[in-house]
């Protein structure tokens, strides 16, 4: 009925009951907390100050990018936070020193939206779990940033 085999919606199935039994919440921490953790990694990424970033994400924070293959981004996930802090500040002075970022939401969540030379560059998000970064998603797939744009302009 619904194109898929039974032994997928078996293992469909057992990953909802996992997800249930887990009982996480989709969002774990509270809205003024995820944008206060957004404003102070936009300022410790702005101002390249390490330390700042370190206190911010978790020890085993993983780092993912979106170029769609158009654009140059990570082809694999970073892990760890010296190597995603260090990898983020690198880009930042390497690429995208005249950038000019603001905080905006994407997805219902706060996140950072990096423009160069007056187009949006990219898009960031974050899973925030007890009051760190757990996770920082950047999109930079001109296909999905126009969509991006879409969505923005819609919510003005």
């Amino acid at each position: 009925m619904i194109g898929k085999s039974s032994t997928n919606c078996r293992q469909i199935l057992r990953r909802a009951k996992q997800h249930l039994a887990d009982q996480r919440p989709r969002f774990p921490v509270s809205r003024p907390q995820q944008k206060q953790i957004t404003a102070q990694f936009l300022d410790a990424s702005t101002k390249g100050d390490l330390q700042d970033l370190l206190l911010l994400v978790a020890k085993d924070v993983t780092f993912s990018s979106d170029g769609g293959g158009k654009v140059v981004a990570v082809l694999k996930p970073i892990h760890g936070a010296v190597k995603v802090a260090r990898m983020l500040l690198a880009i930042r002075r390497k690429w995208l020193l005249n950038s000019v970022s603001r905080l905006a939401d994407i997805n219902g969540q706060p996140g950072i939206i990096q423009y160069l030379d007056g187009r949006i560059h990219s898009v960031m998000t974050f899973e925030i779990v007890d009051g760190c970064i757990q996770s920082i998603y950047s999109v930079r797939n001109p296909e999905k940033l126009e969509r991006i744009c879409q969505e923005i302009s819609l919510e003005k």
